[in-house]
């Protein structure tokens, strides 16, 4: 549902389990990024061993930031109809949606995608971005805008010929 990075104990992510059961261990993957489930909360924060469906926790072991909204899948490695399930769901399909409108549209606009350090960064650079485009009389199109570090799959859910990448107080990985 969403994730983040807490500086103490890493990505940290909220999910809501569909069916099946999560144990302290457990691969897990999204169509982002995996990881190795190392605590599980349940919705008040008390750590659990596991936990089934209908349920919604808090899982800390993520390599990167999963996308919101993006569906998960644990289990000890993905085969084919996992990975097609994961990669049709994919949230990244809505940023190529955007690229072809940009694309083919009459009216020049510049796609942006924005990582900062926290939310408030973030939405510090798209006002900043709106009142720029009102002065200039251009428009801007936030792709995305999240907190983390700049990905490989940042590069890829962009055209890199169009679109730029505003990132502020974050690495590059």
């Amino acid at each position: 549902l969403e994730s983040h990075l807490d500086n103490k104990r890493g990505i940290t992510a909220t999910l809501l389990i569909k069916n099946g059961t999560f144990r302290l261990g457990d691969k897990i993957y999204t169509s982002n990024t995996q990881g190795k489930i190392k605590i599980i909360e349940n919705f008040l924060g008390k750590p659990i061993n596991e936990a089934s469906f209908s349920s919604p926790v808090i899982v800390v072991g993520f390599e990167d930031l999963p996308l919101p909204g993006s569906l998960f899948i644990c289990a000890e490695s993905l085969d084919e109809d996992a990975k097609k399930i994961l990669f049709e769901n994919h949230p990244e399909t809505a940023l190529s949606w955007k690229n072809k409108i940009i694309n083919e549209g009459q009216e020049k606009i510049i796609p942006i995608l924005i990582k900062g350090d926290c939310i408030g960064s973030c939405e510090a650079l798209i006002f900043a971005l709106e009142s720029l485009a009102q002065e200039l009389g251009i428009s801007f199109l936030i792709l995305d805008n999240r907190t983390g570090n700049v990905t490989d799959w940042d590069l890829k859910a962009i055209d890199p010929k169009t679109a730029i990448i505003i990132a502020f107080r974050t690495k590059i990985d």
